[in-house]
């Protein structure tokens, strides 16, 4: 600990801190919508994942497996997915089947949406950790983004203590030792 706090020093500040751990909880709440959506497209059951409209009644590709509705050149039924087969014997095997393509494009698509959803929480934890690096230059300890849980070190009595606040209080109004933590916390009157 450099600095230490009094009660009224640590008030003061409380506008400042009050704003950084608002939107350190806001990009907190971001960055986890953000994760679930690359996993979930990563799972491919995201927007733009491979189980689009019409795809999830298929086979996987390669699989062998026939799709009755799927139908080849001159309407013969198809061979097995992905293998470009169709049932019948003058299909010529020149061109690739159209879905193949198409497929291709959004698995590309699909990649260029997850690598976007990577850089913007990139940025976001960025800026996050310029937050709490703002904090620590001020020696103010972030316990619990979610809560907004802070602790400012100050003497009492020549002991060192925490000067605990959270957002949603009005003040400094709590206070707990060193080894104590949230559940430790006693009311400011109690201080000796």
């Amino acid at each position: 600990m450099g600095r230490f706090y009094t009660i009224d020093s640590a008030n003061q500040r409380l506008p400042e801190v009050r704003a950084i751990l608002e939107r350190l909880r806001e990009q907190r709440a971001e960055l986890i919508a953000l994760r679930d959506e690359l996993a979930a497209r990563q799972r491919g059951s995201g927007p733009a994942g491979a189980a689009e409209a019409g795809e999830a009644d298929r086979g996987p590709v390669g699989s062998g497996e026939v799709d009755a509705g799927r139908v080849g050149p001159g309407g013969a039924e198809a061979g097995p997915i992905g293998s470009g087969e169709t049932g019948s014997p003058d299909a010529g095997s020149a061109a690739a089947p159209p879905g193949r393509a198409a497929r291709a494009r959004r698995q590309a698509g699909a990649a260029s949406e997850a690598e976007a959803l990577r850089l913007r929480m990139r940025g976001i934890i960025d800026q996050m950790e310029a937050a709490v690096q703002q904090l620590v230059d001020w020696d103010i300890s972030l316990r619990d983004i979610a809560t907004g849980l802070v602790d400012f070190p100050a003497l009492a009595n020549g002991r060192q203590i925490w000067l605990c606040w959270r957002l949603g209080e009005d003040e400094i109004g709590w206070w707990h030792e060193l080894d104590a933590g949230f559940a430790g916390r006693r009311p400011l009157i109690d201080l000796e």
